[in-house]
């Protein structure tokens, strides 16, 4: 066990600082992590489209069939921040479980499920509806919702390998007060994806002069886009652990009685 111990948080800090030592200090895991995403984000979902012909044998209703990307990315996606969340609270002599972190593998799948099925339905619906208004209501529904969604869900996965069991109430103590700041460091993770983005959209341009790069363009762009994956995981699970740890204070008429792990800080 290493000696490193996630340093106390004051109320007025962003947090940010805290997370990146956390980071630092497990950076080992980078290359493992970075690994298992494209094995299982890329490689393996490549071949079960192959055997498969792009689609699985059955859908859900009202919208397009499933595809084997996209159920890899949600069972990695959810295995990767329940394993750095379980890290992370090692780091803070927080012991979890089998039991808990299996209970929290099924809470993230679950709730990333339902976001996308939710995502898909509301988008299926905008499309079918002509109206600008309408269309205008869906697109502004949908930001609510995404909205409501990272902020319950984002400490979600600390509360529940704590607690053994799920609570949105004491998850989202974890971002209450810090709603500016969640959506700060959302931006970050977005501008991780910005590179992948512009690999992409330049593929077809580096084709049309150099042909024989379109061979090596995807094994690139898969590389990278496993790397900006795992680091966006890092990031996201050593952000909710310090949060949800470190709850910002109430003031004495706003207060509630918040009990955490007692976590005990170097001298």
């Amino acid at each position: 066990m290493s000696a490193y111990k996630i340093e106390p948080l004051q109320d007025w800090e962003w947090g940010y600082r805290a997370a990146v030592r956390l980071m630092w200090h497990h950076r080992w895991v980078m290359v493992p992590l970075t690994l298992a995403a494209l094995v299982f984000g890329h490689i393996i979902p490549a071949q079960l489209d192959g055997l498969m012909s792009g689609n699985l044998s059955f859908s859900l209703p009202g919208l397009e069939y499933l595809k084997p990307q996209q159920i890899t990315d949600l069972i990695t996606n959810s295995a990767m921040i329940i394993a750095m969340v379980t890290l992370y609270l090692k780091s803070a002599e927080v012991v979890t479980s089998w039991r808990t972190g299996g209970i929290g593998l099924l809470v993230i799948m679950s709730s990333e499920f339902a976001a996308f099925v939710g995502y898909r339905t509301m988008r299926a619906v905008m499309e079918a509806l002509e109206h600008p208004a309408a269309q205008g209501l869906i697109y502004f529904a949908m930001i609510a919702l995404v909205i409501a969604y990272v902020n319950y869900t984002f400490c979600l996965a600390a509360q529940v390998l704590i607690d053994g069991k799920m609570s949105l109430a004491r998850s989202y103590k974890g971002v209450a007060r810090r709603e500016w700041r969640l959506w700060f460091s959302m931006l970050l993770l977005f501008a991780l994806a910005v590179p992948i983005w512009g690999l992409s959209s330049m593929e077809e341009l580096i084709g049309e002069h150099t042909p024989q790069a379109l061979t090596l363009l995807p094994y690139l762009e898969g590389g990278l886009n496993s790397f900006v994956w795992a680091l966006s995981s890092m990031a996201a699970a050593a952000l909710s652990t310090i949060w949800f740890l470190h709850p910002r204070v109430q003031p004495p008429e706003e207060s509630t009685t918040w009990e955490v792990p007692t976590i005990t800080q170097p001298s």
